[in-house]
């Protein structure tokens, strides 16, 4: 039975009509996401979340999409749902255990590019922030010492109050935080929570939203966060949950207690073996303070009481939430203040809000849990109004409260912003604003832990946009996001006239550009930005797509404008530019749609690019994409237009294609950069062996070319100008060049985080791979190149590394990363461990002498065809468009071929008046054919040309003006009409 069946069946159904009945009650008896989301779009579309006039406001149908997208690339076999951690863990082993290639070597060394900060650019772009955090927690001495977990990207820590970071889990899988734990009597020992419950929402008989990470358990390091390993498992789990809190005994450190989704677990024996002592979802578990026998735990609408250190548990009849003053089924999450200062006081911040703008409360028990009273439930603190109106809350997802270490009678609360009373919470006043142009200090909203160092008394935010600090009870805030790189990115695009250029797409913190080599990027819109294109010719960020919304973006990221492409309702789609022509750009969801005008009125062209949308870097006339609205066995397509999206053919039913019953879902479509019938697509979920297709005919016949990846999901793709293919997955990067039969791993130094976009820049000389990141930023290395003769590998080693050499390989490195540490060296003749090597804990190593490099590379064999690569007119396998230096100009584009009767009309355009040279050429040859040359002025032109001496089907045109190549596209003798 499915998982999230158990959970919706809270609810019994009822006979009203459809637009009168609960979502919870609709969704009954749903057990897969193909039965799920057609019910739960309905169920929005009829009852429109407010969204409180804010843009970014975190609407639940905002949450279920969110949870749509990742979800349907992580589905199983039969479109089931799986413990996605798990999964993950098995893909890591198995990248562990892959053979390596011997045609090229894996020394992919991949860095940090960003964004590590964000400067707003524009007066228009709110609610900058750089990626969520969910806890805080302080060292037990040290007040600079910090540690926060977050959803997507680790465990971090500071050692200087905020001012640098550094992560302590890259080897780990990308598996969510939600607790974490530094024993006061050892800081050497550390537990991790693992899953990310506030993208949980069971409060509402909803399993999941956002983008869940399920709990595989708790684990501990034992060396400061160096290495970690899994602990005791715990019992009685049946499918997927997540974690909430995890906390320490103060008498006893090997007792802890974790709140999770599927109850509270216990351990006694410092995480050796756990128990389980409460059953039904816990959102928070505390210790009075000082007092290790008393522990509060809450659940739905109520809290549990323990006086044996979290042995045995009873329900705290005292505090009885009324249905009727504090909304439907008995409240909702609540989380737990405890004071320092004054050990038996409790408070509790008790969510949600009822239409008529009330909270369910704060309450507080003098008399360490044994009765509440309610202090106040208004104005509402959980909204994100100054004023505290509305009846708009996010207290499913993020709701948070403190008490203030010195003065038990002063605490924070939070939901969407911040509010403080110094009245044992009778009476409130706010703190933070829901954006920048608020009366109050602005955070990034949606907050989702708060705490005062024990230490200092400092009080600090973790929120959807990052972690910040106030010294002053919240009356200023100082922003310590900064080097805390956690950006979970949808899309990335780069620009082939500067390799600085990026713009990037992001969960809850909007669209970023960066300009310059510089790791701080722009913020120029909100919201979730999801797919983003440049325009092709300028290099200034064109047009993106957040949330339900199209915008363009003009004034190099100055200024935007909303779009009106009629798919009304439909999130997250994908986008696709002309790659001459700006003005020309595709929009797709459940249809396609067009504008030729730079976005004014737009045209349905049918199909479905809901998944994926491509354009053809050497063929304007081709475009790729696939999509589908359900998420069951093949129920999407993969499309080919050849008239520039007029009209689209299917081509995942031909031959070759996996059957329907072996995929969910189609999540990227790649074309070579030089030959557009070349294409591949890939696929996510968890079908082994199904993962990435090719096929050299635009989609006739198709090849599988999955062979040994690992059965994770397969998120992107990108393909070199040698035909070298890399496949981002959830667990890092995969290589596989033309004369390899299986994939290596190239991952050295990039987190295993899931790889959600990658893009390469290649001028001939600077050759370079990008990788967006869904919970770690953006990540550079050069693309894959021959062996060297010797490597000298030194310093210490975490996660999967593989270094070759064509002759030696010496090494005196600590390999120390426990868990995900696997380290391999190949050399062609010997390897030299010398003093200082060592393999410690659960780290594994692997030494074999076998050749390097030799894989028939087409860039080593030039002289086997007479070729001097370094001549641009002996060879074009090194094809790239020029920019002018001085305007940042393309110096031309070729804008139309027709091909009639042995001859091409050639229409296109020069930006200044010089020497234009047409040519004809096959991929590789010994020099090129001259169709034109002679002087011409700027403008628009068109040279009808006799191509009767060209001998073979399929050439490029090339033109090139003052000896600059202005632009490329194929000529196919069979294909007429090649216009934009």
């Amino acid at each position: 039975m499915s998982y999230l069946f158990l959970a919706l069946v809270f609810f019994l159904a009822t006979p009203f009509a459809f637009s009168q009945k609960d979502l919870h009650e609709l969704l009954i008896g749903k057990t897969t996401l193909n039965e799920i989301m057609p019910v739960v779009d309905q169920y929005y579309n009829n009852h429109p979340p407010e969204n409180n006039g804010e843009p970014e406001f975190e609407s639940e149908w905002l949450h279920w999409k969110r949870w749509e997208w990742y979800m349907s690339g992580r589905l199983g076999h039969g479109g089931e749902f799986v413990n996605i951690s798990e999964k993950l863990i098995e893909g890591l082993h198995e990248k562990e255990n892959m053979p390596h290639s011997h045609d090229r070597n894996i020394n992919s060394g991949w860095t940090f590019v960003g964004p590590s900060a964000s400067t707003v650019l524009n007066d228009t772009a709110y609610f900058n922030g750089l990626g969520r955090v969910d806890r805080i927690v302080f060292h037990p001495t040290n007040p600079n010492i910090i540690f926060i977990c977050t959803p997507g990207g680790g465990l971090w820590s500071t050692l200087n109050d905020g001012s640098s970071w550094n992560n302590l889990t890259d080897n780990l899988p990308s598996l969510g935080i939600s607790g974490f734990v530094i024993s006061y009597t050892n800081t050497s020992i550390m537990y991790l929570l693992t899953g990310d419950g506030d993208s949980w929402y069971p409060n509402s008989g909803l399993v999941a939203l956002g983008y869940p990470r399920s709990c595989i358990g708790v684990l501990k390091s034992t060396d400061g966060g160096i290495s970690w390993h899994a602990t005791g498992a715990f019992p009685n789990v049946s499918g997927p949950y997540t974690g909430y809190q995890l906390v320490q005994s103060p008498n006893d450190p090997n007792i802890l207690l974790a709140a999770t989704s599927n109850g509270v677990y216990r351990t006694s024996d410092g995480g050796g073996t756990w128990s389980r002592r409460l059953s039904s979802p816990t959102y928070d578990v505390d210790f009075k303070p000082g007092d290790g026998t008393r522990a509060y735990a809450t659940q739905k609408g109520d809290i549990w009481l323990s006086t044996d250190s979290g042995n045995f548990w009873s329900s705290n009849s005292t505090y009885d939430v009324n249905p009727n003053t504090c909304g439907s089924n008995n409240g909702g999450r609540m989380q737990i203040g405890v004071s320092p200062n004054n050990p038996n006081l409790v408070y509790l911040l008790a969510g949600p809000v009822t239409s008529d703008g009330h909270f369910c409360g704060v309450w507080l028990s003098s008399n360490s849990g044994s009765s509440f009273t309610r202090q106040s439930n208004t104005p509402n603190v959980l909204g994100s109004k100054d004023d505290g109106s509305g009846n708009a809350d996010q207290s499913y997802y993020d709701i948070a409260i403190a008490v203030r270490p010195a003065e038990a009678n002063s605490l924070v609360v939070a939901g969407c912003t911040i509010w403080k009373s110094t009245t044992s919470g009778a009476s409130w006043n706010h703190v933070t604003s829901y954006n920048e142009t608020g009366s109050s200090p602005y955070i990034h909203p949606d907050v989702h832990d708060m705490e005062f160092s024990p230490l200092t008394g400092w009080l600090y935010a973790a929120t959807d946009g990052g972690f910040f600090e106030s010294k002053d009870f919240g009356t200023t805030w100082i922003n310590r996001t900064a080097g805390i790189e956690t950006s979970l990115i949808y899309h990335m695009a780069g620009w082939d006239g500067n390799i600085n250029k990026l713009l990037c797409g992001m969960q809850d913190n909007g669209i970023k550009y960066r300009k310059t080599n510089s790791s701080t990027f722009y913020h120029i819109s909100c919201c979730d930005g999801f797919d983003v294109v440049f325009n092709p010719d300028t290099g200034q960020p064109a047009f993106v797509t957040a949330n339900d919304r199209e915008v363009k973006i003009y004034n190099d990221g100055q200024g935007d404008q909303e779009m009106n492409i009629p798919l009304y309702d439909f999130w997250f789609k994908t986008l696709a530019i002309h790659n001459s022509n700006p003005d020309t750009i595709l929009c797709g969801s459940a249809s396609i749609y067009k504008t030729t005008d730079g976005g004014d009125h737009w045209v349905n062209k049918g199909a479905d690019a809901a998944w994926a949308l491509t354009s053809c870097p050497s063929n304007s006339n081709r475009f790729y994409c696939a999509g589908g609205q359900t998420f069951g066995n093949g129920a999407g397509q993969l499309y080919f237009s050849n008239d520039i999206g007029e009209t689209w053919t299917s081509k995942s039913g031909n031959s070759g294609f996996p059957s329907s019953s072996n995929w969910v879902k189609i999540t990227d479509v790649t074309v070579r950069p030089t030959n557009s019938s070349t294409v591949w697509a890939c696929f996510g979920g968890f079908d082994a062996g199904y993962k990435v297709v090719t096929s050299n005919n635009t989609g006739d016949t198709w090849t599988n070319m999955s062979a040994n990846l690992p059965n994770v999901p397969v998120n992107c793709l990108a393909i070199d100008n040698d035909n070298g293919v890399y496949a981002g997955t959830d667990i890092g990067v995969f290589y596989r060049s033309p004369t390899m039969t299986q994939w290596m791993p190239w991952s050295n130094g990039i987190p295993n985080t899931p790889v959600t976009e990658l893009v390469i820049y290649d001028d001939g000389t600077t050759k370079r791979i990008r990788a967006a990141t869904f919970g770690r930023g953006v990540w550079q290395s050069d693309l894959a190149a021959t062996c060297d003769a010797a490597v000298v590998v030194t310093g210490g080693l975490e996660g999967i590394r593989h270094y070759e050499a064509s002759n030696s390989i010496s090494s005196t490195a600590f390999i120390q990363g426990g868990i995900g540490t696997f380290v391999s060296y190949q050399s062609g003749n010997y390897i030299t461990l010398s003093d200082g090597f060592n393999v410690v804990d659960d780290s594994e190593f692997l030494g074999f002498i076998s050749p390097c490099g030799q894989g028939g590379i087409p860039s080593l064999q030039e002289n086997e065809h007479g070729i001097n690569r370094s001549d641009p007119n002996s060879s074009i396998i090194l094809l790239r468009r020029m920019w002018d230096k001085e305007d940042g100009l393309p110096y031309g584009s070729i804008d139309q071929l027709d091909v009639v009767n042995h001859q091409a009309l050639i229409k296109f355009r020069i930006k200044k008046s010089g020497r234009v040279q047409l040519y004809a050429a096959r991929e590789v040859q010994d020099q090129l054919e001259t169709l034109w040359s002679g002087e011409m002025n700027a403008g628009s032109k068109e040279i009808n040309v006799d191509i009767s001496n060209l001998s073979f089907e399929f050439y490029y045109i090339l033109l090139f003006v003052d000896g600059k190549l202005a632009h490329f596209q194929e000529m196919d003798m069979g294909i007429k009409n090649l216009s934009k």
